[in-house]
């Protein structure tokens, strides 16, 4: 009778457990989703929701988003809500894989480091294609697992349409990378079944090829520059850093973070070794998180620079399955349960406390291409109110560019980009061209009875400025009279007059 009661106990046991996690997952995803004002990238998503068969991105996410905003509109929390969604289906359908191809403890507790990952609330809480990339690059494992180790048809035609859907949805192009791992870990371990069906599963690369054009136009442009800066010997070990804590947190407890992701990994093996049965289920995994990064970082290092940390994280619960395999493997050792379990939580919450403070901590490496949302509404709103009917608004830094635009309505009759003669374009490392919004600063002329209005800052949320923008003030100070100067939130705004 007991043991009867334990196996209908079991069950209801494991729904709670997987109920929990998603809720946590569900309720930090939801915390301040709208507080932020959206930045370049997230209004550069708007924009190309707009046509999104007309740019060299992958469509899919874009496509979702321009109906999305046709029903729900482009409020901050909306227009995040779909990374949202994606993000906590991308938690349980990890848990999904770690349950199928290990067990069920697995499972829970990767989708348990995924939920409560600071890298993924980033992008949660980010309109941008990031999460629904990471739920796609699972999905599509998952039926690719399923088909080789069941050979139904069912999994493989879910792995095409998965597959053909990541694709189209990755702006990286780094989905590739994935794809060929999985079919670099197939002909490891299921090489017969594989060889039997390989047209098959290279249908998804083929259902591509409309999107080629678009790639290569990417790739050549990107070549020529682009500001990812070069990898070094320690740009793995900082994205494994990210995977463990996010962007928000100190250097010593990234160290920690990575000591101890190490150990976990070793566990991971060790028990692999142990049970012969997880051999090929590691195997699996390790080259589907591992080999992808170091051939990126490679390429990186030998071509030119791609490496960069929002679209590595496609890999990252593959991470994360391992370092719960390793978890598993290392509870049944009470002495370091004692040890492992607390420094994990109590560096999980950490990283979640200096995300939810807006904490940027971590040095410039950590967070390439990343940094804290400025507060530009209320900017705006100030500007706005002494705005005259003659006056003109520019930029000197592309950051508040697009977001004035969006803001303001669209409104770009009397918005300009300046840019100092010489100067380089930082978004693309090659000097900076001349268009009808985009001007020299030289040819600048203040309407009659107007004022010029110019917002000047860097990437970073504080009151550094760029080379350019410096360069531009400069120039400024010496033709026009300045009868205005504010400093709000990261943000110059100076008024010239003649």
């Amino acid at each position: 009778m007991a043991s009867g009661i334990k196996k209908y106990a079991n069950p209801g046991k494991r729904s709670w457990a997987i109920f929990l996690v998603l809720s946590a997952a569900f309720l930090f995803r939801l915390y301040r989703l709208g507080s932020n004002d959206l930045w370049y990238d997230e209004v550069c998503s708007v924009f190309i929701g707009q046509k999104f068969w007309h740019t060299w991105n992958p469509p899919f996410y874009f496509m979702l988003l321009h109906y999305w905003i046709k029903i729900f509109g482009v409020s901050e929390f909306a227009l995040r809500m779909p990374s949202a969604i994606f993000s906590l289906l991308s938690v349980y359908t990890c848990f999904a894989l770690g349950k199928r191809v290990y067990n069920f403890k697995t499972g829970i507790l990767a989708s348990g480091l995924m939920g409560l990952s600071a890298l993924h609330l980033w992008y949660a809480q980010e309109a941008r294609p990031y999460s629904l990339v990471v739920l796609l690059g699972l999905a599509s494992t998952y039926f690719f697992w399923q088909s080789l180790t069941n050979e139904k048809k069912r999994g493989s035609l879910l792995y095409i349409l998965s597959t053909t859907l990541l694709l189209y949805c990755d702006i990286t192009y780094f989905s590739f990378f994935l794809v060929a791992a999985q079919i670099f870990s197939a002909l490891i371990f299921f090489r017969r079944f594989f060889l039997r069906h390989a047209l098959f599963y290279c249908l998804a690369p083929l259902l591509f090829l409309p999107q080629t054009l678009g790639l290569i136009y990417k790739f050549c442009y990107i070549k020529k520059g682009f500001w990812i800066p070069n990898v070094n010997a320690g740009s793995f070990f900082i994205t494994l850093e990210n995977f463990n804590l996010g962007y928000n947190m100190w250097p010593m407890a990234y160290r920690v973070s990575l000591l101890l992701s190490g150990g976990l990994l070793i566990a991971c093996l060790l028990s692999s070794k142990k049970e012969k049965t997880r051999s090929t289920p590691t195997g699996f995994m390790v080259i589907l998180c591992f080999a992808p990064i170091s051939s990126i970082l490679i390429i990186s290092k030998l071509f030119f620079p791609l490496y960069l940390d929002r679209g590595l994280m496609l890999f990252s619960p593959y991470y994360y399955i391992l370092l719960a395999c390793g978890i598993c493997y290392l509870l049944s050792m009470r002495g370091l349960r004692t040890v492992i379990v607390p420094v994990l939580i109590y560096l999980q919450a950490l990283s979640l406390i200096c995300y939810f403070n807006n904490c940027m901590i971590s040095t410039a490496e950590h967070h390439t291409g990343v940094h804290l949302k400025k507060p530009l509404k209320h900017i705006i709103n100030f500007i706005n109110d002494r705005l005259g009917p003659n006056d003109i608004i520019a930029h000197t830094n592309y950051t508040t560019a697009l977001p004035f635009i969006h803001y303001r309505q669209g409104a770009t009759d009397n918005q300009y980009y300046l840019f100092a003669p010489g100067m380089i374009d930082t978004n693309w490392n090659r000097p900076f061209r001349e268009t009808e919004r985009c001007l020299d600063v030289t040819n600048v002329k203040i309407p009659a009875n107007g004022r010029l209005w110019v917002i000047s800052c860097d990437w970073p949320r504080d009151l550094s400025l760029d080379k350019n923008s410096i360069s531009v003030l400069t120039e400024l100070f010496k033709r026009y009279t300045k009868d205005l100067d504010a400093r709000l939130d990261g943000v110059w705004i100076f008024r010239f007059k003649e």
